[in-house]
């Protein structure tokens, strides 16, 4: 009981106004900008532990004074707080990844209204959206093995199982790149037909 009338004062105090109002303690207008607001306080969680999971690891290395079995308990436990910080980031690079691949708007622009957070206006755009977004990905990832397979055509010395495998890689990631712009003015050329 005493603890709800600690609460309860403190609501009073954080509010500050008169009982026919109702109060809002977190000072936030919408619920989508509320949760963001609570992701990023645990994005900062996050952070704060695997800083004192790294420390943690580390004293444990230190403390272990050569003893291989505590030696790789702590790098164990290194392991696992920078695995997991790794993921954390990744979940947050995936979110806006995804987010600007369907060119979406942000949560909280017009509290009160209910609206589609897609920036296509119809199903036609999204989909020329979607299509030229994957388009561009195709198209990086495939000058992305024309760089590693002129690498290791480069670095292939002679060796002639080598050198073959890498012209094999450089003629599929060339056709690859080809496939992937004729598609990308297929889609463009689609698009304007239709509008």
């Amino acid at each position: 009981m005493i603890n709800y009338l600690i609460l309860a004062q403190t609501a009073n105090t954080i509010c500050n106004n008169t009982v026919d109002k109702l109060c809002n303690p977190v000072k936030v207008a919408t619920l989508p900008l509320f949760i963001s607001k609570i992701l990023i306080a645990a994005g900062a969680v996050v952070g704060v532990l695997t800083i004192i999971m790294v420390v943690y690891s580390g004293t444990r290395m230190i403390l272990s004074q050569g003893n291989e079995e505590d030696v790789t308990k702590a790098k164990s436990s290194l392991q696992w707080s920078i695995s997991g910080f790794v993921l954390t980031l990744f979940a947050y690079i995936i979110v806006y990844a995804v987010s600007g691949f369907f060119q979406t708007r942000p949560f909280g622009a017009n509290p009160g209204q209910i609206e589609n957070p897609l920036q296509s206006p119809d199903i036609f755009s999204l989909i020329q959206t979607v299509l030229t977004s994957f388009l561009g990905v195709v198209g990086l990832l495939a000058i992305l093995f024309i760089i590693i397979n002129g690498f290791r055509y480069i670095t292939s010395r002679g060796n002639e199982e080598q050198s073959g495998q890498a012209k094999q890689g450089l003629t599929w990631s060339v056709l690859g790149l080809i496939v992937s712009l004729l598609a990308y003015v297929i889609v463009a050329a689609t698009a304007n037909f239709f509008k």
